[in-house]
């Protein structure tokens, strides 16, 4: 059996290769195959994006390299992965676009693992976007705000949200009321 550490490795690879294999060029959506949940397929791919984002954020934060080899040998860059996913998802003119975020909406948890993303990488990716860049990121994490949750590990979400947006210097507060 390999080590510990080589197994988290391995699943590491395995995991950004699924991706890497199954997200459309952008990485804003993610459609693997299998049974469907209750949510539209849209949904579904979007959830198979963000929820390997913090993992990403954590592999690059940890030190460990910023480009793993793919399953069809040629390297990965996952720092340009996860920007590609962030700027084609909250951009309301791409056909990429995640969607606004409304009440008891799937995108608020989500919302939360790109928030997460965004802090672990707040020292690798943060400082190669533009402005413009940040500023649509922060809008979009920004509407989680003031929405409506379900009563349980939801309310945790747009707090997430909250204290990335502050930590990053954004008002979340103006962001939200200007859209």
């Amino acid at each position: 059996t390999l080590p510990e550490q080589e197994r988290y490795v391995a699943l590491f690879r395995y995991l950004v290769a699924g991706l890497h294999y199954h997200a459309d060029r952008e990485y804003a959506y993610a459609y693997y195959p299998g049974a469907l949940s209750n949510q539209t397929a849209q949904l579904n791919a979007l959830e198979g994006v963000c929820r390997i984002l913090p993992m990403i954020g954590a592999w690059i934060s940890a030190g460990w390299p910023a480009f793993i080899q793919g399953c069809d040998g040629q390297p990965i860059d996952l720092l340009d992965l996860v920007k590609s996913a962030l700027l084609a998802g909250t951009d309301p003119r791409s056909k990429r676009f995640w969607g606004h975020i409304g009440n008891r909406d799937q995108r608020i948890v989500e919302a939360a693992d790109v928030a997460l993303t965004v802090w672990l990488l707040r020292h690798r990716l943060w400082p190669h976007l533009n402005s413009g860049e940040k500023e649509r990121i922060c809008c979009w994490l920004a509407e989680t705000k003031g929405k409506a949750v379900h009563d349980n590990n939801w309310h945790l979400f747009p707090v997430l949200c909250d204290c990335v947006l502050a930590a990053l210097g954004h008002d979340a507060v103006s962001a939200s009321a200007a859209r």
